[in-house]
């Protein structure tokens, strides 16, 4: 099964999207989708 970046956000505890994604982008210094796309390629 394929999870989406919204479901992993909401399992990890968060309320919302926007938060998860603010979060994250804090964290890692990209997003969440930036972040899945280089990991693909790497």
């Amino acid at each position: 099964d394929k999870l989406t970046l919204e479901s992993v956000g909401y399992d990890v505890g968060f309320n919302s999207k926007s938060t998860f994604f603010s979060a994250f982008k804090k964290h890692t210094g990209t997003t969440p989708l930036n972040y899945q796309q280089q990991a693909l390629h790497a």
